[in-house]
């Protein structure tokens, strides 16, 4: 499903023989050039060849392929943002321009999203050295400024999956700390070196070996999940600009799990992340879920909007909630498109996608089917846990698991099904009711 958004431009886009300008509707997020002009326009084409990208596309969708959504872009506190999912939604892009990357002439906080044409795209790859960069973000589109080509562009609709997507990286990246470091040599032969074919849409494992890395089928102490050498592989054009990889997963961590991989540039930061198996997109985890169930999430989620609205990048510390409180209103937040998370620097950051407000606060599907269930009084709790009573379907619920097929299939390693989460919203009610 995709918003529609009608957009009306005060001005016509304008080109001469050597630059060009996308006309950017008031106010102006923010107006400037990349100090590493070179860098940045590789980075940001790449932003856009993962939104247009399928990495894993099962028989069934072969004839209903989603169309690409072009990257979303944030300007705060001088610095700049884009961010896009693949086609499949399990590849999450986004290039971080930092201060020293950027000579700022105007800067304000904002969100959009523009749809980055073929002419974008060659003008990018194009970019000599000692070309100037010049990116303006309006309201509603983003101008490009360089010595070549004559453009138009225009918003275009960004799919509601990308809401989920937003707030299931966020969650993924929370609690990841730094797994892997490669300088700057070590980090290109190692991209090089990624295999393709059928072992490239596999989960294998970065396995510390000298001063490098070797790529393993089985999980050793210390390696770090690759869910798939040909998705990160992506990133092998900019390995020439890159002082840096680091990679940030759960320490420890013996099962395939989300990982950023992180291109350290002239300027900023490519960041990669990776979901937990090719074949899994974000949009269809369910990471957060047992954080929204309370109406309390809401309610923190409201209060650290006000409190915080002010900082730009912030910790779960500066929420003043003990951690339980504060992880489920930022998970809130993330899964209503408000915030997202920067593993590099480990904050928390705003980003208001720009959807309708009613999209925005809508639930996630399988919450919204847990909350019927418990309006149609579908959910018994007894001794031996739940039962649920799911259209013809009879599943019982007992310390978070069920005996539906969705569980049979997935276990938890997709968050919970709708019936333990109903059961979840029913034990959470009578604990208030208890308490009251």
């Amino acid at each position: 499903m995709t918003t529609e958004i009608t957009v009306t431009y005060r001005s016509e886009s304008t080109a001469d023989g050597r630059s060009m300008y996308l006309a950017a509707d008031s106010p102006v997020f923010f107006d400037g050039f990349a100090t590493q002009p070179l860098p940045t326009a590789r980075a940001l084409a790449l932003v856009t060849q993962v939104a247009a990208t399928r990495f894993y596309e099962p028989a069934s969708m072969i004839a209903a392929r989603i169309r690409a959504a072009d990257p979303v872009v944030t300007a705060e506190d001088g610095r700049l943002r884009f961010e896009s999912f693949s086609r499949c939604a399990g590849v999450h892009a986004r290039l971080d321009l930092v201060e020293d990357g950027l000579d700022v002439r105007e800067c304000a906080p904002g969100t959009t999203n523009v749809d980055f044409n073929p002419p974008v795209l060659r003008a990018l790859s194009h970019l000599a050295g000692s070309d100037p960069l010049r990116l303006t973000v309006g309201q509603d589109s983003v101008a490009v400024q360089t010595f070549e080509g004559t453009l138009v562009e225009h918003q275009v609709p960004l799919p509601e999956r990308w809401v989920k997507g937003f707030g299931e990286v966020q969650v993924a990246l929370t609690h990841t700390v730094p797994v892997l470091e490669l300088g700057q040599t070590a980090a290109r032969r190692f991209l090089d070196a990624l295999p393709g074919g059928d072992i490239g849409k596999t989960v294998v494992w970065a396995i510390p070996s000298g001063a490098g890395v070797r790529i393993g089928r089985a999980f050793k102490p210390g390696a770090v999940c690759v869910a798939g050498t040909s998705r990160l592989r992506i990133l092998q054009p900019l390995a020439r600009f890159a002082t840096a990889l680091r990679a940030y997963g759960r320490p420890h961590a013996t099962a395939p799990s989300a990982v950023a991989w992180v291109l350290t540039l002239p300027g900023g930061r490519m960041s990669l992340t990776l979901s937990p198996e090719p074949s899994r997109g974000f949009s269809g985890e369910g990471g957060l879920l047992f954080d929204l169930i309370s109406a309390k999430a809401e309610r923190d989620a409201d209060e650290l909007s006000r409190a915080l609205a002010r900082h730009a990048r912030f910790r779960l510390a500066d929420t003043r909630l003990e951690a339980e409180r504060g992880t489920a209103a930022l998970s809130w937040l993330g899964a209503h498109g408000h915030v997202g998370f920067d593993a590099a620097e480990q904050v928390f950051f705003w980003r208001h996608l720009p959807y309708p407000d009613d999209v925005l606060r809508a639930d996630p599907p399988r919450l919204r089917a847990a909350r019927e269930l418990v309006a149609a009084r579908a959910v018994t709790v007894d001794e031996r846990g739940a039962r649920v009573i799911s259209g013809t379907a009879e599943y019982r619920v007992s310390d978070g698991r069920c005996t539906c097929p969705w569980m049979a299939k997935h276990g938890t390693a997709r968050g919970p099904c709708k019936h333990v989460l109903a059961t979840a919203i029913v034990d959470a009610s009578r604990l208030e009711q208890r308490l009251q």
